[in-house]
């Protein structure tokens, strides 16, 4: 997640940072952390997870659980089945 950020968005403080790789962490861990999944699937999903989670909290969301929620749920209807 981090490494996402200092590519593609760098105008979040340190302590933004910090919250939004615990938002991350906590949604992989929900959405079951690449169970099933390729390691380049896997790696997709992540990128995906964290471009979800940058977006919601440029839309004003600052709140943690509900940056984890709305990332999570966004996901979950993207899932291909």
């Amino acid at each position: 997640m981090r490494d996402y950020l200092s590519r593609v968005r760098p105008a979040f403080t340190p302590e933004e940072v910090v919250k939004l790789a615990n938002v991350f962490d906590e949604a992989w861990r929900i959405l079951g952390a690449g169970d099933a999944l390729t390691e380049a699937e896997s790696q997709v999903r992540r990128t995906e997870l964290a471009r979800r989670i940058v977006e919601l909290a440029e839309s004003g969301i600052k709140d943690a659980d509900k940056l984890r929620k709305a990332a999570v749920a966004s996901l979950r209807r993207a899932k291909p089945n």
